[in-house]
């Protein structure tokens, strides 16, 4: 099975494509970047009312509440960390560290979020300094004595490419992490690729030059396509890195997930064409709320406006008739507006559904249920505590994997060193708090 980067093969892979632009275009929902559609502008292409678009549109940002709540309930909960066994306090002790150090329930509620937005999150454990000393380089100052620890970091999504095993496609024989760098600019810029590919035990660096063969815009989004036409030296004195761990160094976090496919399922992703409807509906009842608050009157052509002139002064259109024409009056705009209404709230509830909401905590109504004691308001909340649940599944196992492998790392870093007390590294119990239902 060949290497995801190779001399001759295309950055970013053909095949990764397609992941990449539904990150990017789930981001965008996310933020309220990606809220008007092209549906309205291809109703309202060449009618009077296109150059006012941008005046109609109504943006609501619903999935950031609906993709935030999950992981203000998981991060929110009281979570405890224990380890059991052989040197059960020392392993303790250093378990707490490594979680205050890392503040674990902060990137908890990160890579929850980030999974719902995008399907998929990584968590990546190295040893070293947790601290920034980078401006202290620059500056050539003096570096304060301290301590390498395990370092528990969120891999960007959008710079992962795994590498499938033979016999399973949803576990990885390796993982590669990259960054673009630039060298130079205008015409004497160059591209170049660094590659830190992830095997079991080992890290391998590689460095690649780049070259732009085009632009890729299938899937909604753009997005420049790179050929790999070299390989180049690293400038590390090591390419190939033992690290110490007999497994990988970066864990997958999905959303969701089936049985042929690693790929997670996010939260906004199968939402896309009702949020395109919503916002759409929004925008149109705004309009028609608009035209009816400054409706269009006729009336004689020679009506006064009882200051002496014969003008009539009105914000919107005056339709002037004939004497003989009935009395001045607005004219009616049957605008179906109690129908517009109803759709908004049927695709509300289909998104709330979409979503394992309850739309009830949301101040919509309960309809025939009758949350009187604590099994029934269970019951109505079985569908969100069972998101949690499969949520926390996939979280428990790469948060275990990766807290077993940072103590794993911080005994073979510390072997043999003074004061340093060596302990068994165990797989943590993980304890949800109060989202389990019993």
């Amino acid at each position: 099975m060949a290497k995801k980067f190779q001399v001759g093969g295309l950055f970013p892979p053909a095949e990764d494509i397609e992941r990449l632009a539904k990150y990017e275009r789930s981001k965008a929902v996310y933020e309220g970047r990606r809220l008007m559609y092209s549906r309205i502008s291809e109703l309202l292409r060449d009618t009077p009312l296109e150059p006012q678009l941008a005046k109609l549109n109504v943006a609501i940002n619903v999935m950031d509440t609906l993709i935030s709540k999950p992981a203000d309930m998981i991060a929110g909960s009281t979570i405890s960390f224990k380890v059991e066994g052989v040197n059960e306090s020392t392993a303790q002790t250093a378990l707490d560290r490594m979680i205050r150090k890392n503040h674990l329930k902060r990137l908890i509620h990160e890579l929850v979020t980030g999974s719902g937005i995008r399907g998929d999150s990584w968590l990546k454990i190295s040893y070293g300094v947790t601290e920034e000393l980078g401006g202290l380089v620059e500056e050539a100052l003096a570096q304060p004595n301290t301590k390498a620890d395990a370092i528990m970091e969120i891999a960007q999504a959008s710079s992962v490419y795994p590498e499938g095993g033979q016999r399973n496609k949803n576990r990885f024989r390796a993982i590669n992490l990259t960054c673009i760098e630039s060298v130079g600019s205008g015409n004497e810029q160059v591209n170049y690729l660094h590659v830190e590919r992830h095997l079991p035990g080992y890290i391998q660096y590689e460095k690649f030059k780049l070259e732009l063969i085009g632009k890729e815009d299938s899937y909604g989004v753009s997005r420049p396509v790179y050929s790999i036409t070299e390989q180049v030296p690293t400038g590390r004195e090591e390419d190939i890195v033992p690290t110490g761990a007999d497994g990988l160094l970066v864990f997958h976090i999905p959303y969701k997930t089936v049985d042929d496919d690693w790929r997670g399922i996010g939260g906004i992703e199968k939402s896309e064409s009702i949020l395109a409807a919503i916002h759409d509906r929004l925008s149109h009842i705004d309009y028609i709320l608009w035209k009816h608050a400054d409706p269009i009157a006729y009336g004689p052509n020679d009506l006064e406006d009882g200051i002496g002139t014969k003008e009539l002064r009105i914000s919107s259109k005056y339709i002037p008739v004939g004497k003989d024409d009935p009395l001045p009056g607005y004219m009616k705009w049957e605008s179906q507006l109690k129908d517009a209404f109803e759709e908004l709230d049927t695709m509300l509830s289909l998104l709330f559904m979409q979503s394992d909401f309850p739309e009830w905590l949301y101040s919509k109504f309960l309809g025939n249920h009758a949350a009187t004691d604590g099994d029934a308001l269970k019951t109505l909340l079985l569908p969100w505590y069972s998101k949690l649940n499969r949520i926390c599944m996939h979280l428990e196992r790469a948060l275990q994997e990766a807290l077993y492998t940072a103590m794993v790392l911080d005994n073979t870093a510390n072997e043999g060193a003074a004061g340093f007390v060596s302990y068994t590294p165990q797989y943590p119990d993980i304890q949800w708090g109060h989202m389990q239902i019993k």
